[in-house]
C-alpha cells in the first residue's frame, strides 16, 4: 500500500495590518487519517498564535507559483486577539509534479494579506479519491464513494484476513463522482480487507461483517 502523500508544512508567517492581524504558523510533519490510504491528495495544516479581526482564511493554489486559484470553501475563523486556532484542508485535486500553496487571510472589512508560499512537489498521480464509505461494519451492503479525474479501469478485490481472494473483479470508473456497491451477504461474519488499484493508486479498507 502506498503511503498517503502528505504535506510537511514549515513556513513561518506573521502578518500585521492597522484592521487586521493572524501569526500563522504552518505546522510540520502532519500525516493524514490513513482510514482511507488512497494517495489521496495533498494535506495542509496549519495554527495562528492569535487573530485580531480576521474574518476567514482562503486557501490558494498554483502549479507555476504565478497564477493562483481558491481552493473549495473558505475556512471560516474562530480564533481571537487572545488565542488562535488549528485548521486544515485536503487538496483532493492536487496536481503531480510542484503545487503551490499560499493562504489568503481576510478581516472582518474585507482587507486581505498572504502568507509565505510554500511548494510541495507531489511525485504520484491523484486519479482516485474516495468521498466516503457506508460503514465500515456491515451487515450485507457497502457503498464506497469517490471521484475520478478520468474516466479510467479499478481492479477490487476482497480478501479474508488470511490473504485468501474471495472476489476479484475489473469495474470501469467514470471522470467525477462514482459509487461501488458490493454484497456481503452470501459471506460469514468475520473481518475483510476490501482492496482497489488502477496501476497506480492502492487502497485497502478493513470492512467488518457482522
Amino acid at each position: 500500500m502506498k503511503s498517503l502523500s502528505t504535506i510537511i508544512l514549515i513556513a513561518i508567517m506573521s502578518v500585521q495590518l492597522s484592521a487586521t492581524s493572524a501569526e500563522v504558523m504552518f505546522t510540520k510533519d502532519i500525516a493524514v487519517n490513513e482510514t482511507f490510504a488512497l494517495p489521496v491528495g495533498n494535506y495542509l495544516e496549519w495554527e495562528t498564535a492569535q487573530e485580531l479581526n480576521t474574518k476567514h482564511f482562503v486557501v490558494e493554489r498554483s502549479v507555476d507559483g504565478i497564477s493562483y486559484e481558491q481552493l473549495g470553501e473558505v475556512v471560516e475563523s474562530t480564533g481571537n486577539e487572545l488565542k488562535g486556532e488549528s485548521y486544515s484542508y485536503l487538496d483532493i485535486n492536487a496536481k503531480k509534479g510542484n503545487n503551490f500553496y499560499r493562504l489568503k487571510i481576510v478581516s472582518v472589512s474585507g482587507q486581505e494579506s498572504y502568507s509565505k508560499v510554500y511548494s510541495q512537489n507531489r511525485t504520484t498521480e491523484n486519479d482516485i479519491v474516495l468521498t466516503g464509505v457506508s460503514a465500515i461494519e456491515v451487515t450485507d451492503i457497502i457503498k464506497v464513494g469517490y471521484t475520478c479525474t478520468k474516466g479510467l479501469e479499478l481492479e477490487y478485490t476482497l480478501l479474508n484476513t488470511q490473504g485468501k481472494v474471495i472476489e476479484n473483479d475489473v469495474i470501469l470508473a467514470e471522470k467525477d463522482a462514482n459509487e461501488f456497491v458490493l454484497s456481503l451477504n452470501s459471506f460469514p461474519a468475520g473481518q475483510y480487507i476490501l482492496k482497489f488499484e488502477n496501476g497506480k493508486e492502492v487502497d485497502e479498507i478493513v470492512i467488518q461483517k457482522i
